[in-house]
């Protein structure tokens, strides 16, 4: 059992790129991308007593107006892969889309999973994980940009290949910003004491 951890504030990107710089990164071969979701920034708390607390990114209870916690923490408790007496941060946000408003929520990544927030493991092995927890979700929603885990919850969509035609094809959804790029091999040290910007992430935004 993992010591409960108060508050872990999320990273940001650590600067921004246009799409013109998307063919470097991808020829690395060092960095994958997801969609960049219009969305609000939402954390998902599990105690280890298995109690769900939402949060911001700035360490505050999301808006009732604005967050239908009580259905999505049943969601949560329902569709979740959860190990009793685990903590999990689970990072993601509200997508702001006018008929889902406060009822949708895509996952983006996991920052703690019990001890394996010390163990330091990579990016990719992260996405792996929120992967398990989520049930290895199959069903892609008709945009291509998230796999369905549940009722009111998704898992964002991650690519390796073909940064620049991925990003045409989904700015054509009006829900999504550009790309997310984070690069596959960067580990999540000594984090989540105050806001910061992670240097493995990267911003592509074009609305």
């Amino acid at each position: 059992m993992s010591t409960q951890t108060d508050f872990l504030y999320p990273p940001r990107p650590g600067g921004s790129i246009t799409p013109g710089d998307l063919g470097y990164y991808e020829k690395s071969g060092l960095w994958l991308v997801q969609p960049k979701f219009n969305e609000s920034r939402i954390l998902t708390h599990v105690l280890p007593s298995g109690e769900i607390v939402f949060w911001t990114r700035h360490h505050s209870r999301p808006s009732p107006t604005h967050f239908n916690a009580p259905a999505l923490t049943i969601a949560v408790k329902k569709c979740l892969h959860l190990t009793p007496g685990v903590e999990y941060w689970i990072d993601g946000g509200v997508m702001n889309r006018e008929k889902e408003a406060g009822g949708e929520l895509v996952f983006f990544d996991v920052l703690c999973l019990g001890k394996y927030l010390f163990l330091k493991l990579s990016q990719e092995d992260r996405l792996k994980a929120l992967s398990v927890i989520c049930g290895d979700p199959k069903e892609l929603n008709q945009e291509g940009t998230a796999f369905r885990v549940g009722d009111h919850l998704w898992m964002a969509t991650s690519f390796r290949d073909g940064f620049h035609d991925r990003l045409k094809t989904l700015l054509q959804v009006n829900y999504i910003e550009g790309l997310i790029l984070r690069k596959l091999s960067s580990q999540i040290d000594n984090y989540g004491k105050k806001q910061y910007e992670a240097s493995w992430m990267r911003r592509c935004r074009v609305k």
